[in-house]
């Protein structure tokens, strides 16, 4: 009888070995939070207000910020205590910056903040001050998916690419022009350059205070994109250089 009772018990062990081993080792109840993703996951959603700082892999396009010294030496800088508003210094049309596509600012990226000494000395030739040109860096050209280097030469090439129109390159008195007068003047100093590419802004009185040039990828121009900003009237006037 116990010998019966021996192998009943060794039989029934064996059966309860074969089902654990197929079992799972634990099974959530439903509603319960999953097993954890390892898998790379996606940025937390920005609060409110925030601004994006995700880094695109490549801008669809830039905006070209030209400004007119005479016009921001006139607002801003009156007294002439810049380099750039200095009585003599003859700035006229300068660099403002290079904005690639989208509302993204001050990104994170691996690239120093800090200016490179190399190319802040190139900078000058196209911008007013290294103080502007680390600015631009940080809020757009951390978010342009380039290096510092490939940022800035992307903005001299777009730079020296633009040819300025006459009332701009010999501005020597104070000129009024019709807008749609000098948007085809600069259409035609720049072939390829559509007028629906340029954007111009102004300031109180109708002064030129800035152009901006709507450009693709490879810095060609292209209509710019819905919602561009142009506020200047039907007649612009042209401070001159001194």
């Amino acid at each position: 009888m116990r010998r019966s009772l021996g192998f009943l018990l060794i039989a029934a062990l064996a059966l309860a070995g074969l089902f654990l081993k197929d079992a799972p080792l634990s099974t959530p109840p439903k509603g319960n939070t999953p097993q954890q993703d390892t898998s790379p996951q996606p940025p937390a959603r920005k609060r409110e207000g925030e601004t994006a700082r995700t880094i695109p892999a490549g801008a669809a396009g830039y905006i070209l910020a030209l400004s007119w010294s005479p016009a921001f030496c006139a607002s801003s800088d009156p007294e002439g205590e810049s380099d750039q508003c200095e009585t003599g210094a003859m700035r006229g049309l300068v660099v403002h910056g290079l904005w690639p596509d989208g509302r993204a600012e001050y990104c994170d990226t691996s690239e120093p903040k800090r200016l490179r000494d190399d190319i802040a000395r190139q900078v000058m030739r196209y911008m007013p001050s290294v103080g502007l040109a680390r600015h631009e860096w940080e809020k757009h050209g951390t978010c342009s998916g380039l290096s510092q280097r490939d940022y800035f030469a992307a903005t001299e090439r777009a730079w020296d690419a633009f040819r300025q129109p006459e009332p701009l390159s010999r501005a020597t008195r104070d000129q009024r022009l019709e807008r749609n007068r000098l948007l085809d003047m600069i259409a035609r100093a720049n072939p390829g350059l559509p007028t629906s590419a340029v954007a111009l802004q102004c300031g109180k009185g109708g002064v030129l205070k800035e152009i901006r040039l709507c450009l693709d990828a490879s810095l060609s121009g292209r209509p710019c994109p819905e919602g561009t900003r142009r506020s200047c009237s039907a007649t612009i006037t042209v401070l001159p250089p001194s």
